[in-house]
């Protein structure tokens, strides 16, 4: 932070927990947290693994219309990647505001999505439980999704908002 090292701090606290509110990896990362550097993300979590193993550490990702179709995709990269475990996530729905809702989505749209998540949660809640640990929410975040892409109507009434507040912020 600034001059200081936060990782040298944290050797003084007996628990750290870290919950980084990281949406996507790269370009679309850097593009929704505007400011970001992907690359320094990915340098400063290897570094907390190097210098605090056992830090407590997951994802907080707030899931919009902008990330829906590719929130496992980085996920995933980031289990293979060997930066957090699969259970490590805690999924939040943007519900504000309602233009940059996943529930703009079509049903067609959202069926491979669906799909999608559905074959995550299937791989990797059968690899968490037979290495004995909780799946609980990995369990609830990805069913949370799936439900509300299932259940929730189709907002076509905020496709004006959302191109008029995307072409301006862009």
């Amino acid at each position: 932070f600034g001059k200081h090292d936060v990782l040298e701090y944290w050797k003084y606290f007996p628990k750290v927990r870290v919950h980084a509110s990281l949406d996507a990896s790269w370009e679309p990362g850097e593009y929704l947290r505007k400011g970001t550097s992907w690359a320094s993300i990915v340098k400063n979590r290897r570094r907390m693994q190097e210098v605090h193993p056992n830090l407590f550490f997951d994802i907080t990702p707030t899931i919009s219309v902008f990330n829906v179709e590719h929130f496992p995709d980085f996920h995933s990269e980031w289990i293979d990647a060997g930066l957090i475990e699969p259970e490590r996530v805690r999924i939040n729905i943007l519900t504000e505001p309602k233009y940059f809702g996943a529930d703009l989505l079509s049903e067609e749209e959202r069926k491979p999505i669906i799909e999608k998540y559905q074959r995550f949660l299937d791989h990797y809640e059968s690899q968490v439980v037979a290495e004995g640990r909780d799946a609980s929410a990995l369990l609830e975040g990805y069913g949370s999704v799936i439900e509300y892409l299932k259940t929730r109507p189709v907002a076509k009434d905020q496709w004006a908002a959302f191109h008029e507040r995307t072409h301006k912020v862009d």
